[in-house]
């Protein structure tokens, strides 16, 4: 939106306002034709634009907008206006004494049509003047630097300034287009990196290049329900869930399946690795706007403009607008907007569901066609009239204060308010300086910053400066963007300078600091500084490297031996038989020594510890030989009798990796290979000495060839323990994980196909007719609590419980009873014992149950049966019979229902005899 002050949006929400239009129309000879709202037919003036190239949402856009006017006029020959600049401004009383104008923007006229008393006109704006091809353009560099080099080549000023631009998706990203690509003008190419921005561009009312991101902005103004003629709003959003782009044969798509933007190929993307393509379009995705698609007609605000976010105020709960806020709030994005002088303002946000394609194009092409031969005309018309001179010229109205206090400022203020608490442009001119600010309302707000300004200490401060040539001693600056710059002595830079391109640098030091930490490089060589002492070296044969003192610890490079024979060094400067201790170590993932000799290596000592690789021999710490009995392999030791380390392969053995013991010949480590002892297949084995034995303690590993199970083994029979956790990691997703497989096929699983917010669950399976217990299986005791803490617990077979049950409560869902509950319950009787006999119960509520008649034998004495003084199972009690039978039992769920019943029937019996009690007392009370 074009900012305009408080005033003007008070007034422009009026029923009654007064405007006007006035500007200007330039000709090709620099002709100056002045007009106002009487030289334009009634109804006539409109002007429209759009942020998207079509009636769906995309991105990239560089669409022209449009204007639209009968002149009525005396020229004799209308069509000297082919090519003519149209500025023209909008004009709304703020106050009885002022006005405040909004520039509707440059236009050229495309299309001429003469009338009997008029001349209807057609114009585009400014986007018409990239449509030059791309001959002296940069076309590699940051987004920013080529787009700058754009306008430099159409003659057109960019307003979005370098912090806006670094917000937008991409920013960064380093771009070129191929030598071979199709991009002709530098339209289309403005085109393509708008959409690599994730953004569309536009011209804004002071005829300059604006690019704007299509992300989600807070809403200008808000139109209210009485300020509308029509309205139709969407009951669904436009959310871009998934964006793709075919580069090649090659499809490349971030997000997930939803409303899907197809992207067409970016020839900026076409070298780009894979991950650089998907990580574009994930920046793209992240920042597009949501919005809800509607269209209104309302009384109109020129200062909108396509890509503004506003407020549509509907009526607060109604379920017309099932996306309004609580207040009635539904935001949404102008992506058309037709604005017509003292008529309807036309805006909509156009978007459908489903798939979204972006199809580019500078224009639609009859559009095209129309303008190419105009657009050279207009470039020339602009190159006559740089823009500097057409703000200043073609400036409407004004506001001029002028401030005279002898003890306060002296200034001048030119403002578009009279009233300077109402002010929101101001040009301010004083002692300290001249300066132009427009971020704030409010002349003297203390917010109110000048981004612009010419300050008496010599400052110029300004986003952009033009000039032809600018000499002086010294040029300090924030960002110079310039094609060259042609300097005498160029010192002391201290600047993030992007990418510096240069033919050759000759004889220089460079230092990323004057000293202390630093890298320098000079001479022959690159030198790292640690606090000033020299760290690393690396010049034309070597690498060295130095302590904190500066000597040299050790170097990677070449080293001759003689003129014949060269080798590459990897060591440390040993020299005297003092220097012993210095130590070299490698780390790495991988090392490979390769075609060192045809034995291999021999004699190479690290502290003390010999190590040989493919030859006879070992080299111990003493100097001695040592025959490797055949085995072959790597042995690396301290010393053979105290602590060996031998890698060995035989046929007996197979591979194999001994470790020795410090004090004898035992091996207390020993990993194996396949062999011929079947007894011992693949495994770490773990063994100590008793008495010149080897015995194993235990292992790991597979015991035996014809065994295929991974054991962790005990060979003393005691325990295995793992602490601290034990964790068994499986695919979460599997429907049948099995981590523990137990004795008699009792197993656990763990698997995703549960409940709650993760859907896991623990699946402990028994074989058919099994038992599982929690509780001790020796004594007496039981355990003293289970806590069983579920939202539901589902029991899938009968629940028998030998002692009491006690419950919050109980939910039954027994059947309703029909019968005579009385005369049933009458017939119950006791077995004698001091119980029910169940038999006697009514039908509907007698059960059948199972119940265990197990009986044990306790030091030769049957003692117990389930239930009695002990509990089952303990250990070492005998089983003595095996028995489940079946009894009578009691439903009672099904007995409460009989009891309903009968309480019922009681209470029928009760209200008849009431009834009859009621008549006797009648008639004794008559007679």
């Amino acid at each position: 939106m074009y900012p305009v002050s408080g005033s003007y949006v008070e007034a422009i929400n009026q029923d009654e306002r007064n405007t006007k239009i006035e500007g200007t129309i330039a000709l090709k000879d620099s002709t100056i034709i002045n007009i106002t709202s009487d030289d334009i037919v009634q109804g006539s003036l409109y002007f429209s634009e759009q942020c998207f190239s079509g009636e769906d949402i995309d991105l990239g856009s560089v669409y022209a907008s449009e204007m639209g006017l009968s002149l009525i006029t005396d020229i004799v020959n209308p069509y000297t206006l082919d090519g003519a600049r149209i500025l023209l401004n909008f004009g709304l009383e703020v106050s009885p004494t002022s006005w405040e104008w909004v520039p509707l923007g440059y236009y050229y006229v495309t299309e001429i049509d003469r009338k009997s008393r008029s001349v209807n006109l057609k114009a585009l704006d400014g986007m018409i003047l990239f449509d030059t091809d791309l001959s002296g353009v940069d076309t590699s560099g940051t987004s920013r630097t080529v787009v700058l080099s754009i306008c430099s080549k159409s003659g057109i000023t960019l307003s979005t300034n370098t912090a806006t631009w670094n917000t937008f998706p991409n920013a960064s990203m380093s771009i070129s287009l191929p030598a071979e690509s199709k991009v002709e003008t530098c339209r289309d190419l403005l085109m393509w990196v708008c959409q690599l921005l994730g953004c569309f561009a536009r011209m804004n009312r002071m005829g300059q290049l604006e690019v704007v991101p299509m992300s989600n902005n807070e809403s200008v103004r808000t139109i209210e329900p009485d300020q509308r003629f029509t309205s139709d709003i969407s009951d669904f959003y436009v959310q871009v869930t998934k964006l793709s782009m075919k580069i090649g044969e090659t499809e490349y798509f971030q997000g997930v399946q939803g409303m899907d933007m197809v992207l067409e190929e970016n020839p900026l993307l076409l070298e780009k690795e894979d991950f650089e393509i998907n990580d574009a379009l994930a920046n793209i995705l992240s920042n597009l706007a949501e919005y809800i698609p509607f269209s209104t007609d309302f009384t109109g605000d020129p200062a909108l403009q396509a890509g503004d976010f506003v407020d549509i105020k509907v009526d607060i709960g109604s379920d017309t607008y099932p996306n309004a806020d609580e207040n009635g709030i539904v935001k949404t994005l102008i992506s058309h907007s037709t604005w017509k002088y003292r008529g309807n303002h036309s805006i909509k946000a156009a978007g459908k569901s489903g798939m979204l394609k972006g199809v580019y194009s500078s224009q639609e092409a009859k559009a095209v066609s129309a303008i190419v031969g105009i657009a050279n005309a207009a470039n020339q018309l602009a190159q006559a009239a740089n823009q500097s001179t057409q703000l200043i010229n073609d400036a409407i109205g004004g506001n001029v204060l002028i401030r005279q206090d002898s003890e306060e400022t002296n200034e001048i203020l030119i403002m578009d308010s009279a009233d300077p608490e109402q002010a929101t442009k101001i040009w301010r001119w004083n002692m300290g300086g001249l300066g132009y600010s427009d971020n704030v309302t409010g002349v003297d707000n203390p917010a109110r910053t000048y981004n612009i300004a010419m300050t008496m200490d010599g400052t110029i401060n300004a986003d952009f400066i033009t000039a032809g040539t600018i000499n002086g001693e010294i040029i300090q600056a924030g960002t110079i963007n310039a094609d060259k710059l042609n300097v005498a002595d160029l010192s002391a830079i201290s600047a993030n300078l992007g990418v510096v391109t240069a033919g050759e640098v000759i004889g220089a030091t460079i230092k990323t600091s004057s000293d202390g930490d630093r890298v320098q490089l000079d001479s022959n060589s690159l030198k790292s500084y640690a606090d000033n002492i020299k760290r690393v070296s690396l010049d034309y044969d070597s690498l060295n490297f130095y302590d904190q003192y500066g000597t040299e610890t050790g170097r990677v490079g070449a080293d001759a031996l003689d003129e014949f024979q060269r080798t590459f060094l990897i060591g440390t400067p040993v020299q005297t038989n003092e220097d012993i201790y210095n130590t070299m170590t490698l780390q790495s993932r991988n090392v490979t020594l390769e075609s060192i000799s045809n034995n291999g290596i021999s004699g190479l000592m690290v502290n003390e510890v010999g190590m040989r690789l493919g030859g006879n021999y070992f080299w111990s710490g003493d100097t001695t030989l040592i025959d490797a009995y055949a085995y072959g392999g790597v042995g690396i030791m301290k010393n053979w009798e105290r602590g060996s380390l031998d890698v060995k392969g035989n046929s007996y053995f197979g591979a194999a990796l001994w470790g020795g013991v410090d004090g004898g010949t035992g091996n207390p480590l020993r990993l194996f290979g396949t062999s011929t002892d079947t007894a011992n297949a693949c495994f770490l084995g773990f063994h100590e000495k008793f008495g010149g034995n080897n015995i194993r303690q235990g292992y790991v590993g597979f015991g035996s060839v014809n065994n295929n199970q991974l054991s962790i083994s005990n060979d003393t029979g005691s325990e295995v323990r793992i602490a601290p956790t034990l964790t068994f990691n499986s695919a979460a997703g599997s429907a049948n994980n099995l981590i523990i497989n137990f004795q008699q096929n009792y197993q656990l699983y763990s698997d995703a196909s549960g409940f709650g917010t993760d859907n896991t669950r623990l699946w402990f399976e028994a074989p058919n007719q099994g038992e599982f217990i929690f509780g001790p299986r020796a004594g007496a005791n039981y355990l003293a609590r289970i806590r069983h803490r579920a939202l539901v617990s589902n029991f899938e077979g009968n629940v028998y419980v030998n002692n009491n049950v006690s419950a919050l409560s109980f939910t039954d869902r027994t059947p309703f009873y029909k019968g005579d509950a009385l005369a049933e319950i009458a017939l119950i009787s006791d077995n004698g014992k001091g119980g029910i006999d169940h038999r006697t119960l009514p039908e509907f509520a007698r059960k059948t149950i199972k119940k265990d008649n197990t009986i044990y034998k306790k030091d030769l004495i049957t003692v117990l049966k389930k239930g009695e003084s002990y509990p089952n199972e303990q250990e070492g009690m005998e089983v003595v019979s095996e028995d489940v039978i079946e009894e009578e039992g009691r439903d009672l769920g099904a007995m409460i229902s009989v009891l309903t019943v009968g309480i019922q029937q009681l209470t029928n019996i009760m209200n008849e005899q009431q009834a009859k009690i009621e008549i006797l007392e009648r008639k004794l009370k008559y007679n």
